[in-house]
């Protein structure tokens, strides 16, 4: 690399598509300096929480008049699972022991750079 470079210098990025280096122009002196940059890091996925998530989904789900719903009592969770889905103008049960991540990806509200905790 360089120890020193001239005082009057721009830096200039991404001149060249998918490019990973840098092109240092010193103006003084018109010349051009090529550095190659480090490689980049791995992405990391985004942390969405599960009450975020649970919020999206009803937001897809309520113009088809169903409902994301949350098991208040041990005897519910039994019997319907800790989420599961309604019918609002029926009042039914359509789906129990949903997994909201799964349900997530299926309907396109949780994203692949996107995980739940």
């Amino acid at each position: 690399m360089f120890k020193h470079l001239p005082v009057p210098f721009e830096v200039y990025t991404g001149l060249l598509p998918n490019c990973n280096t840098y092109f240092i122009i010193d103006s003084s002196a018109h010349l051009l300096y090529h550095v190659p940059m480090a490689p980049k890091a791995s992405t990391s996925k985004v942390i969405v929480s599960e009450r975020a998530l649970f919020q999206r989904i009803n937001r897809k789900l309520l113009p088809d008049e169903e409902k994301l719903m949350t098991s208040r009592s041990a005897r519910m969770q039994l019997d319907a699972g800790r989420f599961y889905i309604i019918d609002i103008r029926r009042n039914l049960l359509l789906h129990k022991d949903v997994d909201l991540v799964e349900l997530g990806r299926e309907l396109k509200v949780l994203q692949p750079w996107e995980k739940v905790e």
